[in-house]
């Protein structure tokens, strides 16, 4: 199951990459800059890079735990339906005792 959870984070974080590597996306990131004053898009230009330091560290781990709690999740439905299903169709009824095993000696 975690191994499920790590393939689709590590798939969802190389589009989320692939995408933010774009750079008609790095312009439109970068586009309040230019109405700034040098000061100020300096100061913006580091947090953004602050800020993509932080997300490339925690990003996928974050996904992993998310996925994760998704299959996880997902799995225990699907359990819980099954015994619905199987307590519906007469499968986990309890079996019938014989006359003398239900009283004590």
């Amino acid at each position: 199951m975690l191994s499920f959870a790590t393939l689709l984070a590590r798939q969802t974080w190389f589009l989320v990459l692939y995408w933010m590597r774009r750079p008609w996306m790095k312009r439109l990131h970068l586009f309040p800059m230019a109405k700034m004053s040098e000061a100020k898009a300096s100061a913006y230009y580091d947090k953004y890079k602050r800020q993509n330091r932080f997300a490339r560290k925690i990003g996928l781990p974050v996904l992993r735990a998310v996925y994760f709690l998704f299959v996880a999740s997902f799995l225990i439905q699907m359990a819980l339906l099954l015994a619905l299903r199987m307590n519906d169709y007469g499968w986990l009824s309890p079996p019938k005792l014989e006359k003398n095993r239900t009283t004590q000696e």
